[in-house]
């Protein structure tokens, strides 16, 4: 696990680029409603007007996820040694303690909790096609379990390492992130054209 924090910068890098296209989704459709439109509405008219109901299953599914997508970041680059400068085991109170690994990722959900509530609103403005939804519902909430699962795993063979396990971790995590950001994903032809 001495891959430094280079892995956590890609996922920050990846989250910061699909923020970048939906911006440009946004903006895109604004421009052509702007062109074809005598009337001087705002972004937040348009906004309002492009919502579309993704179903209060769809969206209490993707909260969750985003809360576990957090969990996970933070059990797999914060709770052992040589992933990053700061990690769990420095907190000697919390480490030890039996419910050490649930108070961290409770503390982790609370800090989160804002972001993981507003990001699924972003689904909203795109069509989200019944297989994508599938897939998102299906895989995603898996992948998250299984890198905590193998988090938890790491922190138990401390001071060991396991480079394999804890590559795995980062892939399924990955992965998991990549389903979370599909329908931004899905929509980069809509902003090509």
């Amino acid at each position: 696990m001495s891959m430094g924090i280079f892995p956590l910068g890609v996922i920050l890098a990846i989250v910061a680029v699909v923020l970048v296209f939906h911006n440009l989704y946004i903006n895109k459709i604004y421009g052509k409603v702007k062109e074809t439109s005598d009337s001087g509405f705002k972004k937040e008219e348009l906004l309002t007007y492009l919502e579309l109901p993704q179903g209060s299953n769809f969206n209490t599914f993707m909260i969750a996820s985003w809360m576990l997508f957090f969990v996970a970041l933070a059990f797999l680059f914060f709770q052992t040694p040589g992933t990053s400068p700061w990690y769990y085991f420095q907190v000697i109170q919390i480490a030890s303690s039996e419910f050490g690994l649930i108070a961290f990722g409770l503390a982790v959900m609370i800090i989160t909790a804002l972001a993981a509530f507003n990001i699924p609103k972003v689904y909203r403005y795109y069509v989200v096609s019944r297989s994508i939804k599938a897939l998102m519902v299906n895989f995603s909430l898996p992948l998250l379990m299984i890198s905590i699962a193998i988090s938890i795993y790491l922190g138990t063979i401390y001071p060991q390492a396991d480079d394999l396990f804890w590559s795995l971790g980062y892939v399924t995590l990955v992965a998991s992130l990549i389903l979370l950001i599909m329908p931004i994903v899905c929509s980069l032809k809509e902003v090509a054209r």
